[in-house]
């Protein structure tokens, strides 16, 4: 059946304007054409709601920890910067996305054609611009675990284990570094662990000046990492 129809969308004033709202017609065709798009292509999908079936998954993911291990291995007979002009992308990919879902295979090797000759190899042995980071085996396998569960930890209720273990791993880098036990969570007098109290404050600070300037008063803020 077709969906059901949007309401119309109306820009949102200002409290202090005395201008009624007015009628986006360009909003509401965006809407329509974006909910269309979407409605057809979750149907391909069929039973999965994650866009594979465990079998291709298995099978996908297989293939791409080779492609990884393969990568790594061999970044050292590739070359370090890109030699490609600026906008050379846009003369390879379409400019519209596809409609229709493209095989896991056809996907790596468009990205194997026309991305990886755009990249700067940050791993390469003879990139000396930055540091390498962030992408060991075991950082890499750990964002696969990670990207599975789909948690966001901005709370300990959102996830309770992800926020607790956040804070022990931290803790056990301020030990690393040495730094006072006041500065860790799970010391006596300690007073660290989390920044909601740093959250709460800013906006508290923000409530009490509100006619002092924003640049002016972010200029004054001072993050501790």
């Amino acid at each position: 059946p077709p969906p059901p129809p949007i309401p119309p969308r109306y820009n949102i004033q200002h409290p202090s304007s005395n201008q009624p709202p007015t009628y986006d017609p360009i909003g509401d065709d965006i809407i329509s054409n974006f909910r269309k798009i979407s409605i057809e292509s979750s149907s391909r999908f069929g039973n999965s709601p994650y866009g594979l079936s465990p079998a291709e998954f298995r099978q996908c993911g297989k293939q791409m920890i080779d492609y990884i291990a393969d990568y790594l291995e061999n970044v050292h007979n590739r070359r370090v910067v890109p030699s490609i002009e600026p906008g050379y992308l846009r003369e390879l990919i379409p400019p519209t996305a596809p409609i229709k879902p493209e095989s896991y295979d056809k996907v790596m090797k468009d990205f194997e054609t026309y991305v990886m000759p755009g990249i700067t190899h940050w791993q390469h042995p003879r990139f000396h611009a930055y540091f390498p980071a962030g992408n060991s085996f075991p950082s890499i396998l750990a964002n696969l675990l990670g990207d599975s569960l789909g948690a966001q930890g901005f709370s300990w209720a959102a996830c309770p284990a992800m926020t607790e273990l956040e804070m022990i791993v931290m803790d056990w880098f301020g030990r690393m570094m040495g730094l006072p036990n006041e500065f860790l969570p799970f010391t006596e007098n300690g007073r660290g662990g989390g920044v909601i109290q740093v959250s709460f404050k800013i906006k508290k600070s923000k409530d009490l000046f509100v006619i002092c300037n924003q640049k002016l008063f972010l200029s004054k803020i001072l993050y501790y990492l």
